[in-house]
């Protein structure tokens, strides 16, 4: 079976190892880990394992996030894990390291492909230890990612508030947030789920910006597209989240149009990313919108109309804001009827 794994698999972390009864195997890449991997083994098997804490865990989504502090002689070492349950249908692209329609977009095993290529690419990644498998039936059912401990990092959307009356450090933000950017652009890199919680601000002032929770990228995307796509979610969903409470945190269109030029200004695709911006700002992608079918198409065949409009019909509500209960008989029978009261 090592034969079917995938090549970044097998060229990057030694041969898989079961370090005890558990039925978890275990790739590790960076020696220096293995009691981490050790203790999180003991974990996964029987959850008595000292110094490992549930940070969450999503039921429906079958993942949870652990953090391991380990004691060592020159100090408490910290570790991020994040386990995922494979539905039935993704285990074969767990297995082949494939994310397509057919096989599942977000397996463990195309997590661990994109936080490498981050890593390896840009200076926005998160640095893996090991990656761990439980197989039931010859495929892998559960996968764990075993990375390192963002120590005192917070996320852009709880940074972003302190910068309430700050213009200067407002400014220092998003000026980071476009070199991450341009960064993904020149590694050919779209990250699918970029909002202002998954990305993470370290402490010291000169440090770049780190994307996480990888498991939903592209590399096939038109660079212009990709560009607008990453800017505009993340500035919709900032804008959303805090201008309503406090108009000095909203960036305007005309400073994301600049960010946006600072970006992907020379790609021959500017001129279409530009007007995709302002719907992007408008409008919320999330789903039953596919982000990844816009990304992956290319800026000669977006028809911006249609969009919108589609745009449009999936961000209006099911009734207006001054739909009203009007109490209605019908046979005799008085029962509550939904009718619909427009402003003349």
């Amino acid at each position: 079976m090592h034969w079917l794994r995938p090549r970044f698999l097998t060229r990057q972390f030694h041969r898989p190892v079961m370090l005890s009864g558990s039925g978890w195997r275990w790739w590790v890449m960076d020696e220096s880990a293995r009691q981490a991997v050790r203790t999180l083994d003991r974990y996964l098997w029987n959850k008595e394992a000292e110094g490992v804490t549930l940070l969450t865990e999503k039921a429906a989504k079958l993942r949870s996030t652990y953090r391991l502090a380990l004691s060592e002689p020159s100090g408490t070492s910290l570790y991020f894990a994040k386990q995922v349950a494979q539905v039935p249908r993704k285990r074969l692209g767990g297995l082949l390291g494939s994310d397509n329609v057919l096989l599942g977009f977000n397996h463990g095993t195309a997590e661990l492909a994109y936080n490498l290529a981050l890593d390896e690419r840009t200076t926005h990644g998160v640095k893996t230890f090991a990656f761990g498998e439980y197989f039931q039936y010859g495929l892998p059912a559960r996968q764990v990612l075993l990375q390192e401990y963002l120590t005192e990092w917070q996320s852009f959307e709880v940074v972003w508030p302190r910068a309430n009356y700050d213009a200067k450090l407002r400014q220092a933000l998003l000026w980071k947030l476009t070199d991450m950017l341009v960064a993904f652009r020149d590694a050919g890199i779209h990250h699918l789920d970029l909002h202002p919680g998954n990305v993470m601000v370290s402490p010291d002032p000169e440090a770049p910006l780190r994307a996480i929770d990888c498991g939903k990228m592209s590399a096939q995307a038109d660079p212009a597209l990709s560009a607008a796509l990453h800017l505009g979610v993340f500035l919709h969903e900032l804008n959303n989240k805090y201008a309503a409470a406090s108009p000095q945190l909203e960036v305007s269109q005309q400073c994301a149009q600049n960010l946006l030029r600072h970006i992907v200004g020379s790609e021959t695709g500017f001129s279409t990313a530009e007007q995709l911006l302002p719907l992007l700002l408008r409008y919320s992608t999330k789903r039953p919108f596919s982000r990844r079918r816009l990304v992956q198409r290319r800026h000669r065949t977006l028809n911006l109309q249609a969009l919108e409009k589609n745009l449009q019909k999936l961000n209006c509500p099911p009734y207006p804001v001054e739909s009203i209960e009007k109490p209605v008989r019908r046979h005799g029978t008085r029962y509550l009827k939904r009718e619909v009261m427009s402003k003349e």
